[in-house]
Parts: C-alpha cells; structure tokens; sequence
C-alpha cells in the first residue's frame, strides 16, 4: 500500500510540472502576408556534362546496340556527354576472344568498382 501511494504521488507530481505549449499565433483569415522568397529573378538552367560507365566486353551481345546508343547521346550533345567503358575480370562477356583480340582490357580498378557496385546482370 505504501508503494502505491509513493507511485501515486509521483505520478500526480510528474503531472504537475507539464506545462503547455502554447504555439505562435497564426492569422489565417487575415490581410495576406506577402511572401518575398520568389520575387527575385530566376537563375537560368547551367549547362551540365552527364558521365556514362558502361561495363562492356568483347563477346558482348547487347553492348554493340549500348555503344550506338551512347553515340547518338554524344552526337546530340556535344561536349556534354563522357563516357567510360568498364572491362572487368570474372565477367564472361569481358574474356579476349582467342585468336581474335590483339589486346586485353580488362583491369582491377574496373573490377574493383564492378564489386563496390554489385553483381553484375548477365541478361538484358
């Protein structure tokens, strides 16, 4: 009994020392305040360069279609548009083809990042 009344106590103690809030006063059917944020002039659009990595490879099906495409990008916008193609190890489409590939691409920073980036898709 003892250990309610304590309880009771300081519950109706811990009540006690709640003050209300009283928030700032709003006048919404009043004059109109005017807002000044948007009457300055509006700054015109910068122009922007977009960067494009594309993970490719040699024996890739779909990449020759990708490199149009960028192509297209970078003769829409000149200048505008950078482009890096990625040839990382572990990646099947990315292999040399024997016999045909006087070089190989493919580099551990480019596979470093394929790994920060995730696994790669396979499918289209």
């Amino acid at each position: 009994m003892k250990n309610i009344n304590l309880l009771l106590l300081l519950i109706v103690l811990g009540m006690g020392s709640c003050t209300t809030e009283k928030g700032p006063y709003i006048n919404f059917f009043g004059t109109k305040a005017s807002d000044t944020s948007y009457l300055g002039n509006i700054e015109s659009a910068q122009p922007r360069n977009v960067l494009i990595e594309e993970f490719t490879g040699a024996s890739c099906s779909n990449c020759p279609q990708g490199h149009a495409t960028i192509n297209s990008l970078d003769a829409t916008y000149p200048e505008r548009v950078i482009t890096v193609g990625y040839h990382i190890n572990d990646f099947p489409q990315a292999n040399p083809i024997a016999g045909l590939s006087a070089y190989d691409f493919r580099t551990k920073q480019a596979t470093d990042i394929g790994n920060v980036l995730g696994p790669i898709n396979l499918e289209p």
